[in-house]
């Protein structure tokens, strides 16, 4: 949508999502660094890579070309939780409770799917549409700030 609306055009919308999509193939790497270091640091790290790029990206958003790379490095961050969020569920929940708390889990995902969207609808019923970067910028700081929280032995 910003490509377009930005008059870089769909074709370089599509590319730009194809090259943050194939982050996911660095997330055996992750898994990595989770393992070596501690899945705390990577999860702050990547809310923090994401929440930086956001915000650049709102802050260059007058600058298509510029917006679009700091788009894809946030990408980047973003796949560093996408292999991680899930993990602190199955640690925190005791083995012979998981599937039936599989449940309460798919319910948390499924509002959250709901809730970023409506915010963003109204975010934009009364801003320009580079206020959702800086929405996502501030929420995912929220989590990188939350992060810390999460106790070591995860």
């Amino acid at each position: 949508l910003y490509a377009v609306q930005s008059g870089l055009g769909e074709l370089l919308g599509a590319a730009i999502i194809s090259i943050g999509s194939a982050w996911t193939l660095t997330l055996p790497y992750w898994g990595w660094i989770a393992r070596r270091y501690s899945l705390r640091l990577l999860m702050r790290m990547g809310f923090i890579v994401t929440s930086l790029m956001t915000l650049a990206v709102f802050a260059f958003s007058g600058s298509p070309l510029v917006a679009m790379g700091l788009l894809v490095c946030a990408a980047l961050g973003a796949t560093m939780l996408d292999g991680s969020g899930h993990v602190l569920f199955l640690r925190a929940v005791r083995p012979l409770e998981r599937t039936e708390m599989t449940g309460v889990f798919q319910t948390y995902r499924d509002v959250a799917n709901l809730i970023v969207p409506g915010v963003f609808a109204i975010l934009l019923k009364f801003y320009a549409l580079p206020i959702v970067f800086a929405g996502a910028a501030g929420w995912t700081m929220a989590g990188a700030i939350t992060s810390r929280y999460i106790p070591r032995r995860m």
